[in-house]
């Protein structure tokens, strides 16, 4: 259990086998009840059949049934504080050559370095402190839909930038250093459409690697400035043994989407999901995969699935230290997450603790799109942000908001300048930092 611990359950979920249960949030922190659909929906039959419970009894129900539906809210804490977030517009470099359709930090330097992707196909480098623009690349033209979505990741020693359609099935992988592309990335085209591109770059042993889906459920590790692959691995197709079809061993069934991998290089999240849908986040060590198993990102010993959510996958999530991932979301389906954050010790796959209040515009309809789902940030504070909801600022070791800006949705946030990029309609930037004490 995380946070406070329930201690009261419905009579009738004890003595079924794999009971079916709801979480009720009673507003006190994070602590909850769990219920009977009956109960759940027809409050007022609680009063007489709530019971007490040991810990022991009220976390094998969690084990052993499924959870339908989460209602009620956690409690959103609160601290005062002289926060707030300043700002400052800027004209684009008159020299940029097109609009800016993407940007990502330079996380390498300590003051307000970028690379942007603009509408000519150009990979430019941005110091918004001089004022400069310098053009990196060009991509080939009709490398990728640039009228589409797209994703950028750099390197964390900027060598190399990766960009992809995030909801397509091409990218491309270039050397900033030179200019040239060295990889052409390819996930194949199946159910392209609803989860984000898988890329992840990251440092093993002192050397640059970069992540990448090569098909849908299947994620590989190469030398983003050479192309070469490191986890070579083949399926060994299985002898028949009756009409019925065998899958292959270490055969996953699992789409694979958004990655994020832990500030040391250690650890990589996975926010894909499995029909019919539900979203898992996986988790795994690099480390293994690269030195022990090729098949440790399929079912390694490593490998732990965290969270489940119908319909919801692609959520915002973010690393809080080099061990500790933080989740957007409490519930069973994508229709009731209820706003709140849990945090995973992902060694171990041990939920540490919860908090509410954190939101993050949660999206509706179908295909999920990231884009209206907003994203998590961490650096000494937990930053919850999207353009329907704004800016949260978080203090993770209590659970308390410190600052809301309702009208802030910023585009990116570098760590190193600690600073904040949101793009604006007509091309201009703007620059924001967090200031005062807390």
């Amino acid at each position: 259990m995380i946070g406070d611990a329930p201690e009261l359950a419905c009579a009738h979920l004890f003595g079924v086998e794999y009971p079916d249960y709801y979480r009720w949030y009673t507003g006190e922190g994070m602590r909850s009840i769990l219920l009977c659909q009956q109960c759940f929906e027809q409050p007022e039959q609680r009063a007489g059949t709530l019971r007490q419970v040991c810990r022991a009894c009220f976390e094998r129900v969690e084990e052993d049934g499924c959870l339908e539906a989460v209602g009620g809210m956690p409690q959103v804490l609160e601290r005062a504080t002289s926060l707030r977030f300043t700002h400052r517009d800027l004209a684009l470099p008159a020299d940029l050559l097109g609009d800016v359709l993407v940007i990502a930090p330079l996380l390498g330097e300590a003051h307000s370095a970028w690379v942007a992707l603009t509408s000519w196909g150009a990979l430019v480098r941005l110091d918004l402190g001089a004022g400069t623009a310098q053009t990196l690349a060009r991509l080939p033209q009709g490398a990728l839909d640039l009228a589409a979505p797209l994703s950028l990741h750099i390197a964390p020693d900027g060598r190399a930038a990766a960009v992809a359609n995030t909801y397509g099935s091409s990218g491309r992988v270039v050397d900033l250093a030179s200019g040239a592309v060295t990889m052409e990335l390819d996930r194949k085209k199946y159910h392209v459409d609803v989860c984000q591109f898988p890329l992840g770059f990251f440092m093993h042993g002192g050397r640059l690697l970069l992540i990448h889906a090569t098909d849908w459920n299947r994620l590989d590790v190469s030398d983003p400035l050479t192309g070469e692959l490191l986890t070579p691995r083949a399926y060994e197709k299985p002898e028949p043994t009756s009409d019925k079809q065998v899958q292959p061993e270490h055969y996953l069934d699992y789409f694979h989407a958004g990655l994020h991998v832990s500030p040391d290089g250690r650890w990589v999240a996975d926010a894909g999901w499995v029909w019919h849908p539900v979203g898992i986040v996986r988790t795994w060590s690099l480390a293994d995969w690269l030195g022990q198993n090729p098949w440790e990102s399929e079912d390694g010993a490593s490998e732990r699935r965290l969270t489940y959510a119908h319909y919801l996958w692609d959520s915002p999530m973010c690393w809080v230290g080099d061990s500790t991932l933080a989740i957007w979301g409490v519930g069973a389906d994508e229709e009731v997450m209820l706003p709140a954050v849990l945090l995973f010790d992902v060694p171990s796959s041990t939920p540490t603790r919860a908090f509410g209040g954190p939101q993050v515009a949660p999206h509706s309809g179908w295909p999920p799109r990231v884009s209206r789902l907003g994203w998590l940030a961490y650096d000494r504070w937990l930053f919850a942000i999207s353009p329907e909801c704004g800016t949260g600022v978080w203090d993770v070791a209590t659970g308390e908001r410190l600052h809301h800006a309702a009208d802030f949705a910023p585009t990116a946030y570098h760590s190193g300048a600690r600073q904040f990029l949101t793009v604006l309609p007509g091309g201009a930037l703007r620059l924001s930092a967090l200031e005062g004490e807390a």
